[in-house]
């Protein structure tokens, strides 16, 4: 065992690297934003296009993505004051310094909104291949024009570089595609752009975000190009939110909120620091704060000690009272009925708390554009998350049943876009691991009660079949490149529309698809089934030439070594249900790890098998994805004993860790998932029911892209990337020759 953390311990100090390096890799770009590589373009577009509404005075933005050759041009252009500037460039480019904090609602200082714009500069160079990224993978219009490259020096730091373009030139280069949209758009002269150059790759696309920022921003004009595809949004109305030029009120921050205020503005003097605050604009009352501390009004703020800061905080609070959440901007129902709303409620609260007072508002609207099913835009602050913070929440809403948000409202049959919108100007943050914030108990009831109001109507004819068909589109639609099972299928309708997770309900699913396949109205290839596998021994060529061409290509296209040989590791993946082995097969290719299906308890042969492949003198570690179930808990536990008897016996003493990657109860519970009955028998039925309750989960009902992100994610921590990376090299050179 002690060589087994020994050997952690090593893998752990490979993978620890400065902070400035997670910028400049996907696995520390992962836990920067909380997206995957698919979902990179779409976070690049959504920031730069807040970024860009940060500004003042901006009438028009243009975003969009074109592909040109190998390269893949994300852009975006604002017409905002003021121009992008080269020492707001260079803050930006400084990846040292602490990100800097969202301010009240969306005061943020220009070109700085957290590590946002840096997450968008590294996701450019990260996705390259080291021998095809271009030397600047950014090009940025603004007073004036630049190109800007990085350089990852031995994997210890990251050097910017800055090159200035003559203005001229740097424009004539332009696309002709971007160039013409930006003429058609906005003034160009006036105009700030920012390209991002990044490798052809599948992404998702951003449309949908877009037209969500155009709900939460009706008064700016927002145009999008998706290659050949362009999106007018234009502007709805001329009353644009426009952010505050304060700090709002000093009631909003914790002491500790306070001193990073100062932080962020060391060199401000005392007196202009206090007149940012509400209450204290006017010259009388911000003297008068002064005169009672008797300090200096000149003095910068970060001359002052702590013990002052202290009691200027203390003194600033004494001499006001907390603001009316009646004073916080909203859209409106004025607004959102422009936007097309059909329904709209508000609800105005104020908490107070042990340091800070939180006051906020919730807006729901409904907006019947969504015509399959419910459709949720989660926003805070005139800005909508990708990280969906309400919708992952599970409420009591109905009984004693547990159900999310969006689970809710379609089991309701409420069939439209739903905005919620949160404004709070102290909100903590999203985390983009968790996708939480740590206020959701104070807005908890709040937002049940307008959720409810939104879903009032009839519920007649909620489970008709063309609805239910029209549903499993939807799920097919959303999964391009998959084929799934009829189980597959039934949980995530459980899942995703409030389907009845009953066996008759189940059975009532295998007919009606059954008879869509029958009539055409669902594609027959999309649906397979895993459980009754089909051998084909007749091969499909016709003449000798036609085989070896196709055998010798093969060859080449296949040949690979271990890359498993020379890792700290060796790894395998195990699966209970054989179902979803073709969902998790993609990730395992990819990191050439074997992957067994074991289909409830291992058989001996498959553990004697695996006695014999796992090498000796290497710790193993097996990654197992099952049900959360009694047999599914105590399979895992039994397979570890198996394994450990079996490499005794065949004489390695190896150190082995048999790690659930899924279902947890953790997962679970943030991801909503639909449970089933507890069946009364089975290994550990009565510790498990102590524990776990009457309920049981199973593998299949976890999102089919979850799953893969969670696997991808553990074997990735395993890797030792230096060392794969060279024999990445080694393979690619030997295929050349």
């Amino acid at each position: 065992m002690q060589e087994f953390e020994e050997a952690i311990s090593e893998l752990e100090n490979v993978r620890q690297t400065p902070r400035v390096l997670d910028f400049f890799n996907i696995d520390g770009l992962y836990r920067l934003t909380g997206c995957v590589k698919e979902e990179f373009v779409k976070f690049a577009i959504k920031e730069l296009v807040e970024n860009s509404l940060d500004k003042r005075g901006v009438q028009n933005v243009l975003a969009g993505i074109i592909a040109r050759g190998k390269m893949l041009y994300v852009y975006v252009a604002d017409d905002g004051e003021k121009k992008l500037d080269l020492e707001t460039l260079k803050k930006i480019v400084n990846f040292e310094a602490a990100p800097s904090s969202k301010r009240g609602i969306k005061g943020v200082k220009r070109g700085i909104i957290g590590n946002a714009l840096q997450c968008c500069f590294g996701i450019s160079y990260a996705l390259w291949q080291d021998d095809e990224r271009p030397t600047a993978t950014v090009q940025i219009h603004g007073e004036s024009c630049w190109e800007i490259g990085f350089l990852v020096n031995n994997g210890k730091e990251v050097e910017t570089q800055i090159k200035a373009v003559d203005v001229e030139n740097c424009m004539a280069s332009l696309d002709p595609v971007i160039h013409r949209d930006m003429q058609n758009s906005m003034n160009p002269e006036k105009a700030t752009l920012i390209i991002l150059k990044m490798p052809i790759h599948e992404f998702e696309s951003p449309l949908k975000v877009v037209h969500h920022i155009s709900i939460l921003n009706p008064g700016v004009s927002i145009y999008y190009r998706e290659n050949e595809s362009f999106y007018e949004i234009k502007a709805k109305t001329q009353n644009a939110y426009t952010p505050p030029e304060d700090f709002g009120d000093v009631w909003w921050y914790s002491f500790n909120d306070f001193k990073n205020l100062v932080q962020e503005f060391p060199e401000i003097p005392l007196i202009r620091f206090i007149k940012l605050f509400k209450r204290f604009k006017d010259q009388r009352y911000a003297t008068r704060v002064i005169k009672q501390l008797n300090f200096d009004p000149s003095t910068k703020m970060y001359e002052l000690t702590n013990q002052e800061l202290k009691e200027l905080f203390e003194c600033l609070r004494k001499s006001s009272k907390p603001i009316s959440p009646r004073s916080l901007p909203i859209l409106g129902e004025n607004t959102l009925r422009l936007m097309g709303a059909t329904k709209y409620f508000v609800r105005r609260k104020m908490v107070m708390q042990k340091d800070r007072v939180v006051p906020f508002i919730i807006e729901v609207a409904s907006f019947p554009w969504s015509k399959e099913r419910t459709e949720i835009l989660e926003s805070v602050n005139f800005a909508p998350s990708i990280y969906r913070p309400f919708s992952k929440w599970a409420w009591t809403i109905a009984g004693d049943k547990l159900e999310t948000i969006e689970i809710f409202l379609n089991r309701k049959g409420v069939k439209s876009l739903v905005l919620i919108h949160l404004v709070c100007p102290n909100i903590n943050w999203l985390s983009p691991s968790k996708g939480e914030m740590a206020e959701r108990d104070l807005i908890k009831g709040t937002l049940i009660s307008l959720v409810k109001k939104i879903s009032e109507k009839d519920e007649k004819g909620l489970w008709k079949q063309d609805e239910i068909i029209s549903m499993v589109k939807d799920i097919m639609n959303s999964y391009p490149d998959m084929d799934f099972s009829v189980r597959q299928i039934f949980y995530k309708l459980v899942a995703n529309y409030g389907y009845p997770n009953e066996r008759q309900a189940y059975k009532r699913l295998i007919t009606i698809l059954t008879k869509a396949r029958e009539e055409g109205l669902i594609d027959a290839d999309r649906i397979c089934d895993f459980s009754r596998p089909e051998y084909y021994n007749n091969p499909p060529y016709k003449t000798l030439d036609e085989y070896l061409q196709e055998k010798i290509k093969l060859i080449i296209e296949d040949f690979d070594l271990d890359r498993w040989e020379n890792q700290p590791f060796y790894v395998e993946v195990w699966i209970e249900k054989e179902a979803l082995s073709r969902v998790i097969l993609p990730i395992c290719k990819k990191y050439r790890v074997n992957l067994i299906v074991k289909k409830g308890y291992s058989s001996y042969t498959q553990v004697y098998r695996a006695g014999k492949r796992f090498p000796d003198g290497k710790p193993a570690i097996v990654l197992y994805l099952g049900d959360h179930d009694p047999s599914g808990l105590h399979i895992e536990a039994k397979l570890y004993q198996r394994l450990t008897q079996i490499l005794l016996k065949e004489g390695k003493i190896i150190p082995l860790a048999v790690k659930r990657v899924a279902l947890t109860y953790y997962q679970i519970l943030s991801y909503g998932l639909p449970p089933s009955p507890l069946k009364k028998v089975g290994q550990g039925h009565e510790k498990y029911r102590k524990k776990f309750g009457e309920k049981t989960w199973e593998l299949d009902a976890l999102d089919p892209k979850i799953l893969t992100c969670l696997l991808e994610e553990e074997i990735r921590k395993l890797i030792n990337w230096t060392l794969w990376e060279q024999m990445e090299q080694t393979v690619k050179n030997q295929k050349r020759n």
